[in-house]
């Protein structure tokens, strides 16, 4: 623990487990974003490199980070996304699927491109398709950043977690 607040991590036992119904999913709308699976190192390495810069943190945790997700494969129940934005990576999202719920995690906007709706993109894309695969929930826990946009795509509040996190810069809004 000490480590981690040592580099910067806060403690927080508050943070909200959602869910959602992922039949009440809401429509897809039209979005410039290009969302892409990863299923190559090089595009993992860009994956690393974005969710470095959307989380705001230091860039040498890059190769110690890459090396964890490459450990953990890019195949089910693992599966990352990439959207691009006029062919620049900006945003980021890893769906897991576990004990019959579908997992959203890592979801990362690059601060130049946030408030467009990008992070819902990239929330909602892996969710329809498990949704198509038979899948019927999805979970998640909330940064402070995103609880808001998490409610308006339906998700609802059932729990609350204990984590650490990095304070994203800028970002005061409560739970």
């Amino acid at each position: 623990m000490q480590q981690l607040l040592a580099q910067g991590f806060q403690y927080d036992d508050h943070t909200p487990g959602m869910a959602i119904d992922l039949a009440t999913l809401p429509p897809p709308v039209q979005h410039p974003l290009t969302i892409r699976r990863v299923e190559d190192r090089h595009t993992l390495a860009q994956w690393v490199c974005t969710f470095i810069q959307g989380y705001e943190i230091p860039e040498a945790v890059t190769p110690i980070f890459l090396a964890l997700i490459e450990s953990l494969g890019t195949n089910l129940p693992f599966r990352h996304y990439l959207g691009f934005l006029n062919d620049r990576p900006v945003a980021t999202s890893t769906l897991f699927l576990g004990a019959g719920v579908a997992g959203i995690y890592n979801v990362a906007t690059v601060a130049a491109v946030r408030s467009q709706g990008i992070g819902s993109a990239m929330t909602l894309i892996p969710l329809y398709e498990v949704r198509g695969m038979g899948y019927r929930a999805g979970v998640l826990q909330s940064s402070r950043i995103g609880y808001r946009v998490y409610q308006r795509l339906g998700f609802q509040k059932f729990c609350q977690m204990d984590h650490f996190y990095r304070q994203v810069q800028n970002i005061t809004e409560p739970f």
